[in-house]
């Protein structure tokens, strides 16, 4: 089987740099080395995220079939926790899709075991780097070798209801403002009968380690070997301050966190949290599932400036035990056909 995987994880790159900005163009002589159409290949792929992602990523494989008729791609998708949930004894049967969506968080993981490829030696032939900087690719980069390709960056934000804002008798949340005035709002919320929030984020050591790097301090040392901090007060202060607005029911239980599995049983959705946090690139997903206008802004400070850190969104990553990932080429795709509809999805990664 030839000519499949790493063509298809191309695509997907250059579909998500180039079609919010023009085309994408390949000498015939190119195009007749690299897209031949003569052996029926069959990719497995697998992503996480909402509703919105989902068809949107459907459609792409849809449009990705038009242009490759001997390509068929089968998707396997799921929600955030039920996705690394599937996708650990995949790994352990030594049967992971051939085209895998990683994040940060799992990255080191999977390629310490051996589970992902090595795709620096499809870097300037099968997959075109012209266009890609340094600092973007060393995104997924681990020792001397790169496991996974980067979707796009994001950072940590509050995203909130404004018209719920204003039901505690606050017209907008300053870019400036602090965890003074967080809790401030967050009782205020509790006063009405609202949630402020849906607690620490979707993952506590997220806005832990943002909160630990407003402190000149981070959540693991830069070897990964041993906690990044000393002072437990640190960690005392930050959860201290959670643990009394849960009590307050000022901010959602984490119990409670842990039964929400998708976008449409988010409490802000529901019109019962004024806000959460998550990453950036989240935030057109939840403002769809809401229909309605949300808003966005920094998390707490002081010193914002030093918690707040550019995250690679995702990566697209190859599994090592794929039959596919040795022989791909690169696709001649007219990317400007699809420039509206991709800049959407590009955000919703």
């Amino acid at each position: 089987m030839k000519k499949g995987l790493m063509l298809f994880l191309a695509i997907f790159m250059v579909l998500s740099m180039a079609a919010c900005s023009g085309s994408s163009t390949t000498s015939e002589e190119e195009s007749d080395s690299k897209n031949s159409k003569d052996e029926e290949i069959t990719l497995r792929m697998a992503w996480w995220g909402s509703e919105p992602r989902h068809d949107y990523t459907l459609k792409m494989i849809e449009l990705y079939e038009e242009q490759n008729p001997n390509v068929k791609i089968q998707p396997e998708y799921a929600s955030w926790d039920d996705y690394w949930k599937k996708l650990a004894p995949q790994a352990s049967a030594n049967q992971l899709p051939d085209i895998i969506q990683m994040d940060l968080s799992y990255i080191t993981q999977y390629s310490n075991n051996n589970q992902l490829a090595d795709l620096k030696p499809f870097f300037g032939k099968e997959i075109d780097t012209t266009d890609l900087s340094q600092d973007f690719l060393d995104g997924g980069k681990i020792g001397e070798n790169y496991y996974g390709l980067n979707g796009g960056v994001n950072a940590l934000a509050f995203q909130y209801d404004p018209e719920l804002l204003k039901k505690i008798g606050v017209d907008k949340i300053s870019e400036d403002w602090t965890w003074e005035d967080y809790q401030d709002m967050a009782q205020k919320a509790a006063d009405a009968g609202l949630f402020f929030e849906n607690g620490p984020g979707t993952a506590p050591d997220v806005s832990f380690n943002y909160y630990l790097r407003t402190n000149g301090k981070r959540l693991y040392s830069e070897d990964g070997t041993t906690l990044g901090y000393e002072d437990d007060k640190l960690f005392v202060d930050f959860f201290s301050m959670y643990a009394d607005l849960v009590k307050e029911k000022a901010v959602q239980s984490p119990d409670a966190s842990a039964q929400v599995k998708g976008l449409e049983d988010d409490p802000v959705v529901k019109q019962q949290s004024i806000g959460l946090i998550q990453w950036s690139n989240q935030f057109i997903g939840i403002q769809e599932a809401a229909n309605r206008p949300l808003e966005m802004v920094g998390l707490p400070g002081p010193n914002a400036d030093q918690g707040l850190f550019l995250k690679p969104g995702l990566f697209w990553s190859v599994a090592n035990s794929s039959k596919n990932k040795e022989e791909a080429v690169y696709c001649k795709i007219e990317v400007q056909t699809f420039a509206t509809e991709k800049c959407r999805v590009l955000h919703l990664f």
